[in-house]
């Protein structure tokens, strides 16, 4: 397993997704599909305020995203996201990486990715 992808990975796991907030999503088309979420993060559970973090995807197949839009909004102040996890797909030697949002959620496999702080 390429070691960029496995920190990626790491990276994601070690998040506190709990409370943070999901600010927007771009999609990309162009030889394959990129998908980068802009969130919002607590770096730990001490600190108050959220830091901005922008994950990008690439490769990305079997795209899912369903929310209710007026609850995001309306959980935005305390957190509109509940959790995330990614699981290896070793039948495509792809990643799935699933947000659930405050009913709602965005799911998807992908190849590759990276974290771009802000």
């Amino acid at each position: 397993m390429d070691a960029r992808i496995m920190s990626f990975i790491n990276a994601l796991d070690s998040m506190l997704w709990h409370d943070g907030l999901f600010l927007e999503t771009k999609t990309v088309l162009t030889n394959d599909m990129t998908v980068e979420l802009s969130l919002a993060l607590y770096k730990d559970n001490d600190t108050k305020i959220r830091d901005q973090v922008s994950l990008q995807f690439m490769g990305v197949e079997n795209l899912v995203f369903t929310a209710n839009t007026q609850e995001l909004i309306e959980s935005a102040q305390a957190g509109n996201i509940n959790y995330a996890y990614t699981k290896s797909m070793l039948s495509s030697k792809k990643y799935r990486f699933t947000l659930y949002l405050i009913d709602g959620l965005i799911s998807f496999d992908f190849g590759d990715g990276k974290v771009l702080e802000k």
